[in-house]
């Protein structure tokens, strides 16, 4: 017998310190020191000492190892434990002295003279680390001296680490000598993780990698090697290394990046050559390996290699490293001697590598154990264990292949963990060995390895049965192990559970006990029969350790008592069998899981288990996943067993579980029948069933599956399900054997039922099957049935079967079959002759019949399409039904009214009183009544009311009638659309039964309801208390004393909402321990630690991209510009409207989930930025949408004017470069011309003009100038392709501007200016609006008077035919900076203006104007409107769908110095203004125009006075 692990680990260990007792000698020692780069200025001094013990103790290992391993050859049991212990005792006595030399040193270095401070800290340091350096050294001069090359391969890869070795010009106490350490920690990672072991030594892995780590630690092994290589640094390339057979490179192409390599010889002949590394171990290399020169290869993080052929390609490599002894004995692979221990025949670890073509690979190693052997003493053990085993061993044999991969780690061949179970089944005399574990792991540094076995064992009366008693063994790698750098620790591990079986006469049964102490559960079962008539059964189970790993406490126990004798009659033929119950504490219902068991038959472990002893682990487990443990959560759960007939025909047993919060109700039970007796069993009819109320997920459910049933030899499966669910998530599914194949069910709260089916033969080769399914949902009516046939003689064989799948509905009433039957014939397999016929039959008014039927016969093959109609049609469909009376019904019910008080942070500062009860409804004046139905969903489309076909509409809502209550909200509710739509049969089958839908509304009294004379206002006051406890008194007098003694008058005092909530915060009442308790049970997280769950909405997007779409623009045609939806259904109704609309959106577009579209969806009345800026950061640029929808950005100014210009694409919001201006331009006009081109004219000093060509995307300037230079003009298209340019600034000759009066004509056709009839005055920085009889309105402006522009109120009004300019009304206040818009019906609004200096509502105003009045051109009048909530000028207005209008950004004077973000819609029906989302970023002179889809673009603009931005913005109305 070889000596044991530790014996033989401590032997080696021995062998690798043993030379410290040269090293550290009084001859050798200094030299020996400074090799290892440590020497001490003044010399050792005081620790000469320590290093002779050291020396002497290492000297002692000698002896003791020769006896050792003379005992281990001799296989001298009793010798080798005696000198395993003593050699353990010595090199436990020279760690210990070698540790003391640290000290020791550290001593000396303080006393040495000359040192600086720094010199001396960094000695003592290093005089510290010396134990560990000594220790390093002579494991690695060990290694060296058994394989150089395994120690060059560790030095290659990290494990063997080289550092320090320079000079330190600084210092001369510093030796430039290289200290190579021993990294136990790579070792371990090598095993668990090599790529990260690989970024971590080379760098590999990360974006920063470029090879200079891993190829100089390759060049160090060749060199080490004599193998001649080129270490290459090319200026312009990552750095190489040249083997000549190889090339090696850093690939920076990829990210990370990644090793290269290129072969340049071939590989055209097979390999191999074994290596004797000893008595015991070989090496053997192979190769069939095939490719040509120039073969590329890659290898990726963490370790995928691809390969680049030159050529064929196969790789098939490997090294196998065996261990096998001569003589065929077992060799001891880790254990004690002559005790628990393994051995095995032969021990190999493999490593390889396959390829073939360039697909990918990876390296592999297989580990394969032969012969392999388990020994477990059991002598070793507590005294329980001793005693019933009588000190003996469990020996068994076993084989194991286990695989590792760099990405797979470790694991067994064929299974996912490294546990092994072995089946035993050895009778040791009173002892039988049932199963073997072998279990090892990895876990914070530790290899702990179990050596176990399970077995029963008899003592008298009483049965006992041991899991997993053994042996564990565990390994450290690393420093202060009882074998230096390792430490190996073997214990008796206990078993994880007994069993006792007890039989007494009259008392039988038995129990077990079981302890998990990573889990931290103990479990118990007992089983006691007491004279044959009572059975008392009990499992228990608790938890000392929460799922999550933190300390708690739950208990689970089930009780259960079965009556003998047929049990107790309870009259009419009823016997009460068993009763029973559970209690759990911080245990909830898994309702899933159960669910799951009633599926498998584990359920059967809760309803009245059978041999809770021999079963208890499964019993225990099943408990585990029905019952978790969780906190605050209670059951309760009677249980009875009730049976029929006598003997017992049908039983049932049942139970009822009540988990406590929140109330949830189950029902479990199994039902069985067995007919006539249990002795001729003509009919078994088993059921297991589940069911649950969830009060918490507001539906009802129930689930039943039969198990082991039969009618005669005919077995019976199936299941039947039962769902109804309310409140946010309504549904209703009833189904009897699964769904229609094409059907989509909803999420179930139990697995779908399988078939029910009755196999009439089912044998090897002949079966005959009858199955069938019925199922009801909201949506439809589905049934289905399937007969198959297959008989096999011989090699003769038929096969066939006949089926339908039937979907059905009532108005009108009609169905549609899926009908298939087929039959075959076949011989040795081949088709003889088949008939096949597969058809859709609807009906019933007409009749139809269409599909496809075929003959075969062998090789040959008919077939025919058909489609057959006949009978007659019928209108079966039921008469309309009027919607309005029945919405008007639904709406007048009282109960669909609720009123809720203010909510939002409203603060009233008072007390309401309490209302007397009543039948009436109140409604607080800042509350909100809610007005809810049911009876159709409102917004959509309504083709039906259940059967019925609505006859007074298609599309119903719910609005206020007056303007006493003001609409806040629309309410949602659930409906089944299927109720309200046509579906055609794959939308029946695949849309939900339930979807959001609008169903009411939300109303809130309107403001001149609030301000009505019926509102009392009343102040809210407080009484004001003052507590000054040196509070002086001034009474002197008996009569001041007696006025002091008079009760004060109370004083009352108003509060504002901020100091009254401050004073609540910090009030006794508030801070007092109850009040904390009451607001953290009403607040139970902090509000940045909430949640918020939100129905699903529903976004309509492209197919192509799934990027979000939005509503066409057509003229004529107003569509909603909804940018989410509520359900399915109304998105599904917007895509056919908007396709109704432009037919060219015709499949381009689909509703869909918001959250499945690309990007975040945008959300209405809020901006979102573009993908990217725009290509340039101008103020005033030029800004157009083109006819192709995309949006043209030219010029504009920054410091200077500009020649850039951009496109920005609508659908993913990017902008991209366009061509460049042929002239910087600033404060100029861009024009779209009808031809889709885009005219753009003058700018700063600027008399030219040029056109942008979409199509040729080209600037083109125009051959003709413009007759004036000039900028801030204006440029208005007039009919017949003509464009009036008037007005602006111009230079003048003396220096400074002019404002112009001219105008003048260009003519698209001939490129030509000429020249108009002057405005009647002079302009700049005003607005033209085209009119709709084809004038031009131009309105306000400045004119430069030498000093401040001056703002104008003049307007008038140009005539293209008689080249006239009229006068028509000034506004009533002059404004410049300000913006036009028309209205949709062809009114023009104006709104805001630079600062005028003149009164305004009676004063003068500093800042820009905050009035806005509108012009009708019919009646040449202007009207002011309500001033916005304030003054702003050098803005954007742009009009919207809804006919708003949208004034965004903006600054005012009289500074102008930031931009705004704040953004207003003016509505001109009721002109008001309200707000609405706000601007990212603020912006003054800013562009904007409308998209197409009917969102506005907002781009650049000036953010503060001297800078400008790219950013842009689209709002979602």
């Amino acid at each position: 017998m070889a000596g044991g692990t530790l014996e033989l680990v401590a032997r080696e260990i021995a062998k690798a310190v043993q030379p410290l007792e040269q090293h550290l000698s009084t001859a050798k020692r200094d030299e020996f020191l400074l090799g290892l780069g440590f020497a001490v200025p003044g010399g050792i001094g005081p620790a000469a000492a320590a290093l002779t013990t050291a020396a002497a103790q290492a000297a002692g290992l000698g002896p003791i190892i020769a006896d050792l391993t003379g005992a281990i050859e001799s296989e001298n049991v009793a010798r080798i434990v005696e000198l395993g212990v003593s050699l353990l005792g010595a090199l436990k006595g020279t760690f210990e002295a070698v540790g003391k030399v640290g000290p020791a040193l550290q001593q000396a270095v303080d006393g040495s003279g000359g040192l600086t401070d720094a010199q001396r800290a960094r000695l003592r340091g290093e005089a510290g680390a010396l134990p560990q350096r000594l220790l390093d050294y002579v494991l690695i001069t060990y290694v060296e001296g058994k394989s150089r090359e395994a120690a060059r391969l560790l030095g290659m890869l990290g494990i063997i680490d080289t550092v320090g070795g320079g000079f330190d010009l600084a210092d001369p106490t510093v030796l430039p000598v290289p200290r190579r350490t021993v990294r136990f920690d790579r070792l371990l990672a090598l095993l668990t993780n090599p790529g990260g072991m690989l970024d971590e030594v080379f760098d590999f892995g990360k974006s920063t990698f470029d090879g200079a780590k891993l190829l100089r630690r390759v060049g160090a092994y060749l060199l080490d090697r004599d193998q001649p290589f080129l270490y290459l640094t090319p200026p312009d390339r990552p750095e190489s290394l040249d083997a000549f057979l190889v090339l090696l490179e850093v690939d920076k192409g990829t990210s990370p990046p990644s090793v290269a390599a290129r072969f340049t010889v071939p590989a055209a002949a097979d390999f191999s050559r074994t290596v004797e590394l000893g008595k015991t171990w070989k090496l053997t290399l192979a190769s069939k390996t095939r490719f040509a020169a120039g073969l590329g290869a890659k290898l990726s993080p963490p370790l995928h290699l691809t390969f680049e052929p030159n050529g064929a390609l196969h790789i098939d490599a490997s090294a196998e490293l065996a261990a096998e002894r001569t003589d065929k004995k077992p060799m001891l692979l880790i254990g004690q001697a002559d005790g628990s221990r393994v051995e095995v025949q032969r021990f190999s670890v493999k490593l390889g590598i396959e390829a073939d073509g360039a697909a990918g690979a990876e390296p592999a190693a297989e580990i394969k154990v032969d012969g392999g052997r388990v020994l477990i003493d059991l002598s070793s053990g507590d005294g329980f264990i001793s005693t019933i085993t009588g000190g003996g061993k469990i020996d068994a044999k076993f084989d194991l292949d286990a695989l590792w991969s760099p990405s797979g780690g470790l694991r067994f061949e064929g299974g996912g963990g490294l546990e092994l179970a072995i089946p035993a089944h050895l009778d040791l005399g009173p002892v039988e060995v049932t199963m073997l574990y072998l279990n090892a792991g990895i876990s914070q540094g530790k290899i702990p390895l179990e050596i176990s076995g399970s077995f029963k064992a008899a003592i008298g009366p009483i049965t006992a049965s041991v899991d997993r008693v053994g042996v564990i063994v565990t390994t450290k790698l690393g420093d202060g192990g009882n074998l230096g750098p390792l430490d190996l620790d073997f214990a008796f591990k206990p078993p994880n559970g007994v069993g006792l079986e007890l039989d007494a006469g009259i008392v039988s049964g038995g129990g077990y006990l079981y302890v998990d102490r990573e889990r931290g559960e103990y479990a118990g079962a007992l089983a006691l029969e007491f004279a044959g008539f009572l059975e008392l059964q009990a499992i228990g189970l608790i938890s000392t350790r929460m799922p999550d790993g933190s300390d708690g406490f739950s208990m689970l126990i089930v009780i259960t008592t079965e009556f003998g004798g047929g049990g107790l009659q309870l009259g009419y033929g009823f016997t009460l069998l068993a009763v029973g119950g559970l209690i759990g504490i911080n245990r909830r219902m898994d309702l899933d899981a159960l669910g799951h068991g009633v599926r498998t038959g584990s359920i059967e472990s809760v309803m009245f288990p059978k041999d809770v002893v021999a079963n208890a682990p499964r019993i225990l487990s099943d408990l585990r996943q029905f019952f978790p443990p969780e906190n605050g959560r209670f059951l309760i759960g009677p249980m009875a067993k009730i049976g029929w007939g006598t003997p017992t025909l049908v039983s049932i047993s049942l139970g009822v579980v009540v988990e406590i919060p929140p109330g949830n109700v189950a029902i479990l039970g199994v039902l069985k029948c067995v007919l006539p007796t249990e002795q001729l069993p003509l009919l078994v009819l088993q059921v297991q069933f589940i069911g649950a109320l969830q009060v918490d997920r507001s539906r009802l459910w129930f689930y039943a599956q039969l198990f082991e049933s039969r009618i005669l030899t005919m077995t019976i499966d199936g299941g039947m399900g039962l769902l109804v669910a309310w409140g946010d998530n309504p549904d209703f599914v009833l189904t009897v054997g699964g769904f229609h194949p094409s059907f989509t069910p909803p999420e179930l709260p139990f697995e779908i039922p399988p078939r029910l089916s009755i196999d009439i033969l089912n044998s090897p080769g002949r079966l005959i099957r009858v199955s069938g399914y019925f199922a009801v949902t909201s949506n439809t009516v589905q049934f289905g049935a399937l007969a198959e046939l297959r008989l096999g003689f011989s090699d003769f064989g038929i096969e066939g079967h006949l089926g339908f799948d039937a979907l059905f509905r009532f108005s009108p009433f009609a169905f549609v079959i899926d009908i298939s039957a087929g039959i075959s014939l076949k011989a040795f397999g081949v088709g003889l002759f088949g008939i096949d016929l597969r058809f859709q039959l609807e009906g019933p008014a007409p009749w139809r019949a269409h599909g496809r039927g075929s003959i075969s016969l062998l090789f040959f093959e008919i077939s025919a399409d058909f489609d057959i109609s006949w009978g007659e049609e019928h209108n079966t469909t039921l008469p309309p039904v009027r919607v309005l009376p029945l919405l008007e019904t639904e709406i007048s019910k009282v109960e669909g009214w609720q009123t809720r008080l203010p909510s939002g942070g409203t603060r009233t500062l008072v007390t309401l009183r309490q209302l007397p009860d009543s039948d009436k409804l109140v409604l607080h004046p800042l509350g909100t009544l809610f007005i809810q139905q049911r009876a159709i969903p409102l917004g959509v489309r309504i083709d039906r009311i259940g059967a019925q076909r609505p006859s007074d509409g298609k599309r119903f809502s719910v609005e206020p009638a007056d303007s006493v209550l003001t609409k806040v909200s629309v309410t949602g509710d659930k409906f089944a659309m299927a109720q309200f739509q046509d579906f055609d049969d794959a939308a029946k089958l695949s849309r939900p039964a339930y979807e959001q839908q609008d169903a009411g509304i939300e109303l809130t009294a309107g403001k001149k309801v609030i301000d009505s004379p019926r509102v009392v206002r009343r102040a809210a006051r407080y009484e004001q208390i003052v507590i000054d406890k040196k509070a002086r008194k001034t009474a002197t007098t008996p009569a001041l004393a007696a006025a002091v003694e008079a009760p004060p008058k109370k004083k009352l005092v108003s509060v504002s909402p901020a100091v009254f909530t401050q004073l609540l915060k910090g009030s006794s009442t508030a801070r007092s321990p109850l009040s904390k308790v009451d607001t953290e049970r009403r607040q139970p997280f902090p509000p940045e630690d909430t949640v918020r769950i939100e129905d699903q909405r529903f976004v309509i997007a492209y197919r192509r991209n799934n990027v979000q779409a939005f509503p066409p623009s057509v003229t004529g045609t107003a569509l909603p510009s909804t940018a989410t939806f509520r359900s399915l259904a109304t998105a599904a109704d917007a895509v056919a409207e908007w396709v109704t609309a432009d037919p060219g959106l015709a499949g381009k577009l689909h509703p869909i989930p918001e959250s499945d579209a690309l990007g975040t969806p945008a959300v209405s009345g809020a901006w979102a930025s573009t993908a990217n800026p725009a290509p340039a950061s101008v103020a005033s640029p030029g800004l157009v949408r083109l006819n192709t929808g995309k949006v043209f950005l030219a010029g504009g100014v920054d410091d200077k004017p500009v020649k850039t210009t951009g496109l920005l694409d609508p659908v993913n919001l990017t902008w991209s470069a366009g061509p460049d201006l042929n002239t910087a331009r600033g404060a100029h006009a861009a024009t779209k011309l009808d031809d889709g081109r885009v005219l753009l004219t003058g700018g700063l000093g600027l008399d030219s003009a040029e056109i942008y060509d979409p199509i040729a995307g080209t600037c083109v300037t125009q051959q003709h100038p413009m007759g004036t230079a000039r900028w801030e003009h204006t440029a208005t298209v007039l009919p017949n392709r003509r464009v009036l340019v008037a007005g602006g600034s111009a230079g003048r000759e003396t220096g400074g501007t002019r404002t112009l009066r001219s105008a003048e004509v260009f003519s698209v056709d001939s490129g030509l200016w000429t020249d108009a009839k002057p405005m009647s005055a002079a302009r700049s920085g005003h607005q033209a609006v085209p009119l709709a009889n084809g004038h031009v309105l131009v309105i306000g402006g400045a004119v430069d008077t030498g000093g401040a522009r001056t703002p104008i109120a003049f307007c008038e009004r140009y005539d293209p035919v008689a080249d006239e300019w009229t006068p028509v009304a000034s506004m009533h206040s002059p404004r410049a900076g300000h913006q036009a818009t028309t209205l949709p019906d062809g009114r023009i609004l104006v709104t805001g203006g630079d600062p005028t200096g003149l009164p305004e509502h009676g004063r003068i105003a500093a800042g820009s104007l905050a009035s806005a009045e509108i012009y009708d051109p019919g009646h040449d009048v202007w009207t002011p409107v309500a001033d916005m909530p304030g003054g702003r000028s050098r803005h954007a207005a742009v009009p919207v769908r809804s006919g708003e209008v949208l004034v965004l950004g903006g600054t005012t004077g009289p500074t102008f110095t930031a931009g705004y973000r704040q953004v207003l819609r003016f509505q001109p029906s009721t002109g008001t203004w309200t707000t609405t989302g706000a601007l990212a970023a603020g912006r003054a002179d800013l562009a904007a125009v409308a998209l197409a889809d009917g969102r506005v673009l907002a781009v650049g603009g000036r953010p503060a006075p001297s800078t400008t931005t790219g950013t842009a913005e689209v709002f979602t109305p």
